[in-house]
């Protein structure tokens, strides 16, 4: 016999075996060989689907071709050769091919710098930017940074760098163009809606440190909470803030994420997990199935009457936030209809440091509306006047909950 596990020949001694044990022997060596037969049959298998899709793949796509080019690369340029670089640079023309501008590759310098934007604190101009539409694309500026003390606005669209055309410059080099040292500046050309001619907008860069959440309690008893973004400690504050909200026995809350550009997802769904009661917050809707995810937190201050602020700038984790507390019915959305950011990435670290952000799937709310490119519309429409300095939606919200102006 040859055992299923190697190749070396079993000697059995039929002398020293009583017929017990050759029966057991025989149990014991068909098991084995059934075992080891099923995991080299599977193994074959996997290696056999492995090898007809290599091939399968090898038919649509000559990969010899890149390292001709590679070679030539090489042979021709004039350029300094910086091989570890043309391969970051075929990586992220890979990834840019999807066109999906949420899908990135950072190298290990990018990735740094893209998860000190996630703690909240980056040098910059403070804002959150995107392609929609094939355009550069303001989502918000962040409160209290040099883009919004210099005016810049949700749904701006920087048609220039420098004087350089964005629509020559793809996501990543248009934001590499856009950030820097504190101290500097960078002038964008701007396109707003409902304005016909173009203008200019020089801003100073500087050290961006975003407090994700502020809160008060106002002398009327309504508590207030501001989210500006989703980071790693939003939870945290968010809670802090509520709990604070319940030893006062606030009468009602708002809460405010207007020009909130979203942040980590799981960020968000413990966030809304504090409002709304137990079930679903949002679903995730992948290549080829459907993921609910439910509610991590108990909600304080259930039964106390909330609403919402959103605006065009409000986006991603945010109107997931959002989206939760409208189908639940746990409060009213006042303001402008959200930005209608609704896809999820995916952050996926490699041995070298360097990081694949990538899209994974849209989500839905949790009647099953698809937001991506739609956005949430409020329950009371209130749009602020620019050329007013009231905070219109604020008042709305304030005297829906009966407080005082």
């Amino acid at each position: 016999y040859k055992s299923a596990f190697n190749d070396r020949p079993i000697i059995i001694s039929k002398e020293l075996m009583s017929t017990r044990s050759k029966y057991l022997f025989l149990f014991l060596f068909i098991v084995a060989f059934t075992v080891g037969y099923g995991f080299g049959y599977k193994n074959i298998k996997a290696r056999n689907a492995e090898i007809i899709n290599i091939q399968s793949v090898d038919k649509e796509v000559d990969f010899d071709l890149f390292w001709q080019v590679w070679a030539k690369v090489k042979e021709k340029t004039i350029s300094e050769i910086k091989p570890k670089e043309m391969v970051y640079g075929a990586i992220k023309g890979m990834v840019s091919s999807l066109g999906d501008p949420f899908s990135v590759y950072f190298n290990p310098d990018e990735a740094k710098e893209f998860l000190s934007d996630v703690n909240g604190e980056f040098e910059g101009i403070g804002a959150e930017l995107a392609v929609q539409d094939d355009k550069l694309t303001v989502v918000a500026p962040l409160e209290g940074s040099p883009a919004k003390e210099a005016g810049l606005l949700p749904k701006d669209i920087i048609l220039a760098i420098d004087d350089i055309d964005s629509a020559t410059l793809n996501f990543d080099e248009a934001i590499t163009k856009i950030r820097g040292e504190k101290g500097s500046q960078v002038k964008l050309t701007i396109l707003r809606v409902g304005k016909k001619e173009t203008f200019d907008l020089t801003i100073t860069r500087s050290l961006i440190k975003v407090d994700s959440v502020k809160s008060e309690i106002r002398a009327d008893g309504i508590g207030v909470i501001k989210i500006t973004q989703f980071s790693g400690d939003t939870f945290t504050g968010a809670k802090n803030a509520l709990e604070d909200f319940e030893k006062a026995q606030v009468k009602g809350m708002v809460l405010d994420m207007r020009n909130n550009p979203g942040g980590l997802f799981d960020s968000s769904v413990n966030v809304a997990s504090l409002f709304i009661p137990e079930g679903i917050v949002v679903s995730e809707k992948g290549r080829a199935d459907k993921e609910d995810f439910r509610t991590t937190q108990r909600a304080i201050l259930p039964n106390i009457p909330l609403k919402v602020l959103i605006n065009a700038g409000s986006a991603s984790a945010a109107e997931i936030v959002a989206g939760a507390i409208k189908d639940s019915g746990r409060g009213q959305l006042i303001g402008q209809k959200s930005f209608g950011k609704g896809t999820i990435q995916d952050l996926v670290d490699f041995p070298d440091k360097s990081s694949l952000k990538i899209t994974i799937a849209k989500w839905l709310t949790p009647s099953g509306s698809e937001i991506d490119k739609k956005g949430i519309e409020p329950d009371i429409s209130v749009e602020n006047n620019s050329a007013d300095k009231k905070d219109l939606q604020m008042e709305k919200a304030l005297f829906e909950l009966g407080g005082s102006l």
